[in-house]
């Protein structure tokens, strides 16, 4: 009879399906209908393994299911709920086959070894029965866990185990409260019975609450300390504490909490020492915004009625209420760290830096080269050393210069440097009184002309330096509208100056357009010395896209005002396009054969502006014209004195030169030509270096030594290019000779024979190759005939660059006041423009595409701070070393122009 009874009870401990022992007694399920569950396990199994319970045998079968066999059951059953007609058995389990209890049972024998291995030392059971009684009197659930250890718990609302005590069988024990250990320091690290009513009444004490007034409205708050790395608190909502009768669902905590508390106080320490922390972060969220009709603090007051300025006071008043609040917490606040953790410095130790610098300026001064930059930041750093008070520090030009144009690439990296100490630099609000000595706005700007005008020092220079070319190009900028409310305009619509903008109000009427157009580039107008460094841009106007007729009326506008300034306009520098042909056209005569390539000035008659294409587009056009004989598009057929003139020559001479069927590979002759020359694409064909190098004269010398004779007319045609671009791209003083290139020599005397060259063999070059489609081969149609020859616009281009230079250069090196002593003909390309474009771009960091009101802005801190020390690399420049680079990269003493403070009491 006892036999039966301990099988009946060790049929409890096993499980239904697969015949194991359930190692973990609480976790089981029994296979009738359980409070927590919708439908019994029986059913279950009956359609997953194939166990009809109804059968089972008392006595025989077990009751329960392992949490194994109950997790794998779940899942089969999620699988194949929503399917409907026969669903497939569970193959993952393997049901164990019961028999009824005999003298070898299976079952009985595998329980009583494993309860032998199990049982634990005398001293151990002890201590565990009467945790057990102790338990019963505070109200806790008792089970066994795997390890022997003896399991006390309390549950919440939710079911989850709220207080936990572990009893182990060396004595050893864990407290657990809100899944936070708890370790008193009055208990022993292995408990007795003595010690049993003071472990259970640590675990019974009350619940710290934490915050739950600010769970709700903080719920999606990152709880990190000051420096924003560490989580320091967290909302939790695992468990359901009742405290004071008030059930809490969901607090903040800290993460030191230790879940309980003494019975007067609501929160342990570390929840009750961030709440400080708690009420900063909701004020910090529920701070006051400025309400829509609120005027804004950088609105002019001009601008405003009484109303609003009256409003505007106020504001200020209660921002300036605060802030004092805030100054009197953050003193206090100081003043005690400064008592409490201030260690007394040592005088000595506080001059030590100024001493370093005092001791080694005469090694310094021998190192660094006078008037060099390195020389002049040493020096300013020692005297902002030695300054008392750092605002009486006068900043020197040229580093407010460097100083603007590193803030305006990247004002973070500039605040960081600045803050990291290891350099001192001027505040930001410093640069900006520099940046913002006069208004923004678009079309000529007389305050930026009077400065360039001073710093010119027209006065006391040669009358030679006064010789201007002006260059103007296109950019491309944001079309948006952007309201300024520091001028009170909008910026973003076309601003062409006054009778273009008539003439496109006038157009906008008649078509019935209300609605002014928004810009999409920028033109540009920039001067530049033709024997002096200046280059700076004088005009902007914000369009999309001039024609030739609006460019007549807004150039000779600017020429004007700079000829009003004291200078002299000498020529007009802009790019190939349609537009400026146009423009240049506008100027001469349809019965003549000549392009116009000069027009008479009109504040001196006396004078004409010569016309000048740049060369470096010329060289690309040309370039492309070529690259469409026979190869690209094959748009062109290129010929001269009966043979072509082909790209097909370049691709084989540089497959020769790499050694490709050649019977002696070695040395290359052509080692600068790369496939980029060669296979070109949309961007690589903006690249003036690749243009100039494959018409280059070390091509042509390597096609003359293959001595191929289908290729003497492109040897021709590169050796005529090659020599054109020398002359028109002179410099300096000194790449004739170090190059051993007498093209490359400036112009020196009105008698030069390049200019004959220019007139007579390289126009008569071009003349005789266009007319060589009537006299070679008269049947082809006109535009085949074209094709034969460069396209009409560059050569267009090239002779008006070329018509231009042989007139305006002997007029300047005519003898007389002002003497010149030569001419670099450099000076008469747009490179300076395509820099001050990239510098804009390169503002933005990935915002390569600035709207008109930042362009606007950019203006000015560019006049401001361009020079040749922050030249940008990037942009379709060649990034040569020009004698102007060298001197206006000097050091410059003269002030810079700065905004005027205002007085006190004016608005």
């Amino acid at each position: 009879m006892e036999s039966a009874e301990l099988h009946e009870k060790n049929l409890d401990k096993i499980c239904r399906i697969c015949g194991e022992p359930l190692t973990e007694i609480v976790r089981r399920k029994p296979i009738s209908k359980h409070a927590m569950e919708k439908e019994p396990i029986s059913i279950s199994l009956k359609a997953a393994v194939g166990i009809d319970v109804d059968h089972d045998i008392p006595g025989v079968h077990p009751q329960y299911v392992c949490h194994g066999c109950d997790r794998k059951l779940r899942t089969w059953k999620k699988k194949h709920t929503k399917k409907t007609g026969t669903k497939p058995m569970l193959q993952t389990l393997t049901v164990h086959a019961f028999t009824p209890h005999d003298d070898d049972c299976e079952i009985c024998h595998r329980l009583s070894e494993q309860a032998a291995a199990d049982r634990p030392t005398e001293q151990a059971t002890d201590l565990q029965l009467a945790a057990e009684l102790k338990s019963k009197e505070h109200g806790f659930a008792t089970w066994i866990g795997d390890n022997r250890q003896h399991i006390f718990v309390t549950l919440d609302q939710g079911l989850c185990a709220s207080r936990a005590i572990m009893i182990f069988p060396d004595a050893s024990w864990r407290l657990q409260v809100l899944d936070r250990e708890v370790r008193p320091d009055t208990l022993p690290t292995h408990i007795e019975d003595a010690n049993l009513d003071e472990l259970f009444d640590w675990a019974s004490r009350p619940f710290c609450t934490g915050s739950p007034d600010f769970a709700s409205e903080l719920a999606k708050t990152v709880f990190t300390d000051r420096s924003g790395e560490s989580v320091v608190a967290k909302v939790e909502s695992k468990f359901t504490i009742i405290r004071d009768h008030v059930a809490i669902k969901e607090t903040v905590r800290s993460i030191h909490c230790h879940g309980i508390t003494s019975a007067k106080a609501s929160r342990c320490p570390p929840c009750a020492k961030y709440r400080s922390d708690l009420y900063a972060k909701r004020n910090e969220k529920t701070k006051a915004k400025p309400q829509e009709g609120d005027p804004s603090s950088h609105a002019r007051h001009d601008l405003m009625d009484k109303e609003t300025l009256a409003k505007k006071a106020e504001n200020l008043k209660k921002e300036n209420d605060q802030l004092k609040k805030q100054i009197e917490q953050l003193k206090s606040h100081i003043n005690g760290l400064m008592e409490n953790h201030a260690v007394p410095l040592d005088p000595k130790h506080n001059a030590e830096l100024t001493d370093l610098f005092k001791q080694n300026t005469s090694h310094m001064e021998s190192i660094l080269t006078k008037d060099s930059p390195q020389r002049l930041l040493w020096e300013q750093q020692k005297q902002y050393l030695e300054t008392k008070d750092p605002r009486q520090m006068r900043w020197h030009p040229t580093i407010i210069k460097w100083c603007i144009a590193l803030y305006e690439k990247s004002p973070i990296a500039y605040k960081t440097i600045r803050k990291s100490n290891f350099i001192k630099l001027p505040h930001h609000t410093t640069l900006f009184k520099y940046t913002h000595f006069t208004e923004a706005r678009s079309g000529i700007n007389n305050d930026i002309l009077k400065e360039i005008a001073k710093e010119a020092n027209l006065d006391a220079s040669p009358d030679s330096e006064r010789n201007m070319s002006l260059l103007f190009d296109e950019m491309k900028v944001k079309n948006n509208l952007v309201y300024s409310q520091r001028s009170g305009r909008i910026w973003g619509f076309t601003e062409m100056g006054d009778i273009n903008e008539e003439v496109t109000r006038f157009e906008r009427q008649v078509m019935n357009e209300e609605d002014p157009p928004l810009a999409s580039y920028v033109l540009v107008v920039m001067i530049r010395g033709i024997f002096s460094s200046l280059k700076k841009a004088v005009a902007w106007y914000p369009c999309t896209g001039f024609t030739g007729t609006q460019l007549f009326h807004s150039i000779w506008e600017v020429v004007e005002k700079v000829e009003y300034a004291g200078f002299y306009v000498r020529a007009f520098v802009s790019d190939g396009a349609s537009t400026n042909r146009k423009f240049y056209s506008l100027h001469g005569t349809s019965s003549s054969e000549m392009p116009a390539y000069c027009a008479p000035n009109p504040v001196d008659p006396t004078r004409n502006v010569y016309f000048f294409c740049d060369v470096p587009h010329l060289m690309k056009t040309t370039r492309n014209c070529w690259e469409n004989s026979g190869w690209n598009s094959k748009s062109r057929n290129l010929m001269f004195r009966g043979k072509q003139i082909s790209w097909l020559h370049l691709v084989n001479l540089f497959e020769w030169d790499q050694n490709i069927g050649r019977e002696s590979p070695g040395l290359r002759l052509l080692p600068r030509l790369t496939p980029d020359h060669i296979h070109l694409t949309p961007s690589l064909r903006m690249r003036v270096y690749l243009a100039t190098q494959v018409l280059s004269s070390s091509v042509a010398h390597a096609l003359t030594l293959q001595g191929k004779v289908e290729t003497e007319s492109t040897i021709h045609f590169i050796n005529y290019m090659d020599t054109f671009f020398d002359i028109m791209n002179i410099s300096n003083r000194f790449d004739g000779s170090r190059k051993h290139k007498g093209a490359l020599v400036p112009f020196t005397s009105m008698d030069d024979p390049r200019f004959k060259w220019l007139t007579n063999d390289f126009l008569g070059f071009l003349d005789e190759w266009q007319k060589e489609g009537d006299s070679v081969v008269p049947k082809l149609k006109a535009d085949e005939k074209r094709r034969l020859c460069l396209s009409p616009q560059t050569l267009e281009g090239l002779r008006i660059t070329v018509y231009s230079l042989v007139e305006l250069a002997p007029i300047l090196l005519a003898p007389g006041p002002p003497e010149v002593s030569y001419i670099l003909t450099e000076k008469f390309s747009q490179d300076p423009l395509e820099e001050y474009f990239s510098k804009h771009r390169g503002r933005g960091g990935f915002n390569d595409n600035p709207s008109t009101f930042i362009f606007g802005h950019q203006f000015n801190s560019l006049f401001v701070s361009a020079s040749a020390s922050v030249r940008s690399t990037l942009g379709m420049t060649r990034n040569e070393n020009r004698e102007e680079d060298a001197a206006s990269s000097a050091l410059v003493s003269a002030p810079l122009p700065k905004r005027k403070t205002a007085k006190p009491g004016k608005l």
